[in-house]
């Protein structure tokens, strides 16, 4: 009796392994066609924004005592 389970055991085991390789294989050949396709369609679109002239800080330093509260909580906690 243990034969015919084992048997079937490895076939249900083979047919996952060969689906998982068959969508491993599907996504490959999806991103392959993707990628280059929306890198080719994307550079053919020009700007149509103003060029810039002004450039922006993205981050401002923060004043002395911003991090006073973070390091008495840290105190306090005792981390």
């Amino acid at each position: 009796m243990e034969a015919p389970r084992r048997a079937a055991n490895r076939q249900k085991q083979r047919s996952r392994r060969f689906w998982i390789i068959v969508a491993i294989a599907v996504l490959v050949v999806l991103i392959v066609i993707i990628v280059p396709t929306a890198v080719i369609l994307s550079g053919r679109q020009s700007s149509k924004g103003l060029a810039s002239s002004i450039i922006l800080p993205l981050y401002i330093y923060p004043m002395n005592d911003s991090w006073e509260p973070l390091y008495n909580a840290c105190v306090f906690q005792r981390i």
